[in-house]
């Protein structure tokens, strides 16, 4: 099969199968650094859905080995100050090529994954 075809491929995949299956859903008042610390042994990037009062207030994309450079560093950050506004939500049975096109159109830098008609972030 041609390669170009290959990447062709990925594009009529299903959100659920493609997505990272190990976001964290954490609440907005989560200190920043607590989440490093308590994540910093992964030494990964991570995705986090930031919610407030039940719903998706934010999105962030961290990498878990920043804690190293601030061990002595404590501030009042929250996961909702740092969270990123410039997300999408599509649903788990949407093909990749319609949450590329979604994300492009909604200037978005990350899609929340959710179940069905609009349920709970996707696992």
């Amino acid at each position: 099969m041609p390669k170009a075809l290959h990447a062709n491929m990925f594009l009529v995949r299903y959100a659920r199968e493609v997505m990272d299956p190990g976001v964290l859903v954490l609440p907005s008042e989560t200190s920043f650094d607590a989440f490093l610390r308590q994540h910093e042994a992964q030494g990964r990037f991570r995705h986090v859905v930031v919610t407030q009062k039940g719903r998706i207030y934010g999105v962030i994309r961290v990498n878990t080995g920043l804690w190293r450079g601030l061990e002595g560093a404590h501030t009042p950050v929250t996961l909702g100050d740092v969270a990123s506004r410039d997300y999408t939500v599509v649903r788990d049975d949407a093909i990749a090529f319609d949450v590329i096109q979604r994300m492009w159109r909604k200037h978005a830098f990350m899609a929340v994954v959710v179940r069905g008609a609009w349920g709970s972030p996707g696992r």
